[in-house]
């Protein structure tokens, strides 16, 4: 039986902009069917179809409610899912096809793109995998960056020596047999972009940030450092937390 991920969270919560509670409803429902068929990997024009609007409606809409597009959100269901086949006991070929993908190298693609590393070291728990980290400053408390060749691989928030030192530990249980060398000055830039005042914008409580390679812009909950008991990825921080755009 194959482990099963944690159940996606979201957090709706309805903005006072036109549309109201039609809109709240729409993305609601687009999400529940998107959280159900995902494994057809069902496009753009069909989940807009499913909710009553235009493809190019559908996705400012859901974009305004979620801080993602709905593209982003199945990318992120269908990635948790992946990493629950791979720590079970599934191939990379077996898990690109049992989560609805043409074949294993768009799993190759989404790895890379989101946890900065290929299924296939995923899967060995990072063997082979040099792994820089580092604590930088940020506008919750001390951040830990952890990049790989690829890019961030996982962004944790710590207050204090004590809590950095299990921030680390727990980065570091994901992948046991990567290799890990502290290197501020290879994360710092990293850590630049992800909170670079440039392109921050602070409302009702959400920040707007930049990550990854393609710094594609995501949200985040102004009070994530706060209310989250264990260390998330960048992506999963990123992915878990949806607030609309006023």
């Amino acid at each position: 039986m194959a482990a099963q991920p944690e159940p996606m969270t979201q957090q709706l919560t309805p903005a006072p902009a036109e549309g109201g509670a039609d809109d709240y409803d729409r993305v609601r429902r687009a999400i529940a069917f998107v959280s159900q068929s995902w494994q057809e990997q069902p496009p753009l024009e069909e989940v807009a179809a499913h909710v009553g609007l235009s493809p190019a409606h559908f996705q400012r809409l859901f974009k305004r409610w979620a801080g993602i597009s709905p593209k982003a959100f199945l990318q992120a269901i269908t990635l948790d899912h992946a990493r629950a086949l791979l720590r079970d006991s599934a191939s990379v070929l077996e898990t690109a096809y049992a989560v609805g993908l043409s074949g294993p190298g768009r799993l190759h693609d989404l790895f890379v793109d989101h946890e900065a590393m290929t299924p296939g070291e995923y899967k060995a728990r990072g063997e082979g995998i040099e792994m820089a980290y580092g604590f930088h400053a940020s506008p919750f408390g001390r951040v830990l960056i952890m990049a790989t060749g690829r890019g961030v691989a996982g962004l944790a928030f710590a207050d204090g020596a004590q809590e950095e030192r299990a921030a680390l530990d727990d980065m570091a249980a994901r992948w046991p047999r990567a290799r890990y060398r502290e290197d501020a000055l290879r994360t710092a830039p990293y850590a630049r972009r992800i909170f670079d005042y440039a392109h921050l914008a602070q409302r009702d409580g959400a920040l707007h940030f930049r990550r990854g390679p393609g710094a594609t812009h995501q949200r985040v909950v102004g009070r994530t450092r706060g209310h989250q008991s264990g260390f998330e990825s960048a992506g999963q921080i990123a992915d878990r937390h949806f607030k609309p755009t006023p």
